[in-house]
């Protein structure tokens, strides 16, 4: 038999990201709904209190889950934030890119006309380190093709695709929530993070609780993308933000 819920405790509402809207704050009873339909013997044994009467006690379980709520909204806002500013930023530097092509451009035809000009331009009896010596017009002419080059590689950094910005920016929220609700379903229970089945389920109730009147979303796609996106299956998975990285984490 399962017990009775607990008494709440109260939990801050979380606001999106844009500081508007208050997240519901879930209680112990919405977590027992969630709770319910998970087999008990597929609940973490350390979760689950047999108490002398024999019944057992799940409020452990039950406060982990709101808890999971909770987290969710916060990191699924605050991934959704992370992902709209790296959008920014690989358009910021595309825009860099074209600008720095038209730079390199200027400085190749300036190396050029220093090249052609250069008869005109040597002093043979310049002292050292006069512009117009002939060895500091060469060491000008090699400065400015290693400041063109530096420049074609930064270039081309900034014209490579920023991971995890792929796909529908609306997407992002709901990602972010599946890392962490599958972060406590690791918690609560012994069964897998798969893209059908209870996990699904688990997502989708979470979900009516964040949000009422949202439409169901194509859950067995948005896991798949999670898994491979955040390491769900890995024993040390990503943290939502962690696979914008440019760089491995």
């Amino acid at each position: 038999m399962r017990t009775k819920c607990a008494t709440d405790n109260v939990i801050p509402d979380t606001f999106t990201a844009t500081g508007k809207v208050p997240w519901p704050t879930p209680s112990i009873a919405d977590a027992a709904k969630i709770v319910g339909k998970i087999p008990i013997n597929k609940i973490r044994p350390e979760l689950v209190v047999v108490r002398e009467d024999g019944n057992k006690d799940l409020n452990d379980s039950f406060e982990l889950v709101r808890q999971t709520l909770s987290d969710a909204a916060r990191w699924a806002d605050d991934y959704q934030s992370q992902q709209r500013n790296r959008r920014a930023i690989a358009k910021q530097r595309k825009t860099l890119a074209r600008t720095i092509k038209r730079d390199i451009e200027k400085l190749r035809k300036t190396v050029n006309r220093i090249v052609d000009s250069t008869p005109a331009l040597e002093e043979a009896h310049a002292p050292i380190n006069h512009p117009l010596q002939p060895a500091e017009i060469k060491r000008t002419e090699q400065s400015l093709r290693a400041d063109i080059s530096r420049l074609e590689r930064l270039r081309e950094e900034c014209r490579k695709s920023i991971p995890g910005i792929e796909g529908r920016p609306g997407d992002a929220w709901l990602l972010g929530y599946v890392c962490k609700m599958a972060e406590g379903w690791k918690k609560l229970t012994t069964l897998s993070i798969t893209p059908r089945g209870r996990f699904s389920r688990f997502l989708e109730e979470g979900l009516k609780l964040l949000r009422p009147s949202r439409e169901a979303p194509a859950w067995e796609s948005l896991i798949k993308t999670a898994i491979r996106r955040f390491r769900l299956k890995d024993d040390e998975p990503l943290q939502p933000g962690d696979d914008l990285a440019r760089f491995e984490v």
